[in-house]
């Protein structure tokens, strides 16, 4: 199954990049394939499976909200750095781009210490809003620490900050069932992010203190966080458009069909794993290539072969989801299994569009990508409460499946005309 697997992904790279270091791109991917596929991707799977299994929908659309609103609030305090760092270490001295985001991460760590103690202490639910917090800072380290290593196209490092971000959480939920649902799982959460994050960035501080000083141009703080914020403008839509989702559903039809939602959303989400792997190693790679019609050709191929293996993937999900809501949930979420087929589309054109919006990054047109997110949170901020008002869960999932077709048409459609112009707008 393995040799299949990178099979498919050496044909990948033939198809969309041609470069001379495409051998050594390809251990790089079998690596990510591997690593991603059987472990983070498994242990999530897994992780999925417990929670669905021993926690109450209620307690999972709670661990929903929680999880989401720290991403949500991580990706507000991150200021588009992540892409930053790849973007501009890859072509500038990589100590110039670190001693920016380690001032970035002093600030939010001076933030994370005043909302502590003077802040959050003042609200009702102050230990709730603590743990989201904490677990948003953690969020950033792990964000920033990935971005690091993929910049450095170190993909064994990085996977194994995803498995440990990954295996936080799995061990806390895990832990809370086997003491017998005695103790809090939000504490077990934050503890154990917490750990893995600090490590994250150990990880990352050994690296930079055995980077020597090399001839490249030092990285302008101005240069950064213009680019940063355009990843950040970007990143709050994406936010709107694939993260606020669950929050709103929770709002207006609450926890219960929360859960339902989110198990409809999590188990469509495992069949992004190719375009996860694809776009993780094809964008320090396209960043550093100069020629942007090459970079254009292969960002369609890569995405046509996205959309074919994700589309296979799309049949074998639908048929086997079913039974694993018998075997392993009993009849707990039967009514979300006539929506599971939605939340797959979705997954289907997302996961392709999500190449396109690599590509625009790569290239530095973060304009293209803020007008394709204003579009698509307009849209979304009309389509997903009215048919969620209107039509429950299902209108909800519909909703999903909509915005995620319209997404997928209009970056396609300005990704042909880019490359037949041969030209773009920075």
């Amino acid at each position: 199954m393995l040799n299949t697997i990178a099979n498919i992904i050496e044909m990948i790279l033939s198809m969309a990049f041609s470069l001379k270091s495409v051998n050594e791109v390809k251990l790089k991917v079998y690596i990510t394939v591997f690593n991603r596929f059987l472990t983070t991707n498994i242990i999530q799977l897994v992780q999925f499976f417990i929670i669905a299994k021993y926690f109450s929908i209620v307690d999972n659309g709670k661990i929903s909200i929680l999880l989401t609103s720290s991403f949500l609030i991580s990706q507000i305090l991150l200021f588009g750095i992540p892409s930053s760092i790849v973007y501009f270490g890859s072509k500038n001295n990589i100590l110039s781009v670190m001693k920016i985001v380690f001032k970035h991460i002093s600030l939010l760590l001076l933030l994370l210490f005043t909302s502590l103690t003077v802040i959050i202490p003042t609200l009702d639910d102050n230990y709730y809003y603590s743990s989201i917090a904490i677990l948003s800072f953690t969020n950033v380290l792990y964000f920033i620490s990935q971005s690091f290593f993929q910049m450095k196209e170190n993909f064994r490092i990085q996977n194994i900050i995803m498995i440990l971000q990954t295996l936080s959480t799995f061990f806390a939920v895990s832990l809370y069932v086997i003491v017998d649902f005695k103790t809090d799982y939000i504490l077990f959460i934050v503890i154990f992010n917490i750990i893995a994050s600090i490590f994250s960035m150990y990880l990352v501080l050994k690296d930079v203190l055995n980077i020597h000083e090399d001839n490249l141009v030092n990285c302008e703080r101005v240069s950064f966080y213009k680019y940063s914020f355009g990843i950040y403008l970007n990143s709050l839509l994406s936010v709107i458009n694939g993260r606020l989702d669950v929050l709103i559903i929770g709002a207006i039809l609450g926890n219960y069909f929360a859960g339902l939602y989110s198990f409809i959303v999590q188990i469509s989400e495992r069949m992004a794993i190719f375009s996860q792997v694809i776009t993780t190693v094809l964008f320090p790679k396209f960043s550093k290539e100069n020629n942007i019609n090459k970079v254009l050709s292969s960002s369609i191929k890569s995405l046509i072969f996205t959309f074919c293996i994700t589309f296979i993937a799309y049949f074998i999900f639908l048929y086997l989801i079913p039974y694993l809501n018998d075997v392993l949930f009993s009849s707990k979420y039967n009514p979300a299994i006539p929506y599971v087929k939605y939340g797959l589309l979705a997954v289907l054109f997302n996961s392709t569009a999500r190449v396109i919006y690599m590509t625009f990054s790569s290239l530095g047109l973060i304009k293209l990508n803020f007008k394709i997110g204003v579009l698509i949170s307009l849209i979304t901020l009309l389509l997903f409460p009215f048919f969620c008002y209107t039509y429950g869960l299902s209108g909800a999932v519909i909703s999903l499946m909509l915005t995620s077709v319209i997404s997928l048409s209009i970056s396609f459609f300005i990704l042909i005309k880019c490359k037949k112009n041969n030209s773009y707008e920075k």
